[in-house]
């Protein structure tokens, strides 16, 4: 799925960051809980977006 892609390639991101020193761990764990998070949201959106266009199509 696209959007965990997005998540795999923001955290590698931080990673990289964090590995240059630009970022602390804590900043690190910070934002892979708030990447996880939006992840999670987003999931959660797309999963009701495609249930309520399966029941449109059904009552076609």
């Amino acid at each position: 799925m696209a959007i965990r892609n997005i998540r795999r390639d923001a955290v590698e991101d931080f990673k990289a960051r964090k590995k240059a020193s630009e970022i602390t761990e804590d900043d690190m764990k910070i934002a892979e809980k708030e990447i996880q998070k939006l992840t999670d949201d987003m999931c959660k959106e797309v999963d009701e977006l495609l249930a309520k266009k399966e029941k449109e199509l059904l009552a076609v």
